[in-house]
């Protein structure tokens, strides 16, 4: 048999698309796609004080039907749209902010 040139397979496996969601990294690793550490992204991804109690970055924890445990999973255009504006933010400030009086 020869392989056809249209295969739809050969096109699928060629074609690489961006991931939309990440798996938050095991303790004391960094995830692959940022390099930020576990700690870090649970300031951002779960309501706590230093948040406000309301997470900038959205994940959300898959798991099966009556399951106790699951996958947190952080969506990762939420993270780049949070840190593209962090990057915003330090680009605006002021290079000497004032002295406190």
């Amino acid at each position: 048999m020869n392989p056809r040139e249209d295969d739809p397979l050969k096109f699928a496996v060629a074609v690489k698309t961006e991931a939309e969601l990440m798996r938050l990294p095991a303790p004391g690793e960094q995830d692959p796609v940022f390099g930020l550490k576990r700690s870090y992204l649970n300031l951002l991804i779960l309501p706590c004080r230093e948040n406000g109690f309301r997470p900038p970055v959205k994940s959300f924890v898959l798991r099966r039907t009556r399951a106790r445990k699951g996958v947190r999973l952080i969506e990762i255009a939420s993270l780049r749209a949070y840190i593209h504006a962090q990057m915003e933010a330090a680009n605006n400030a002021p290079e000497n902010p004032p002295a406190p009086a």
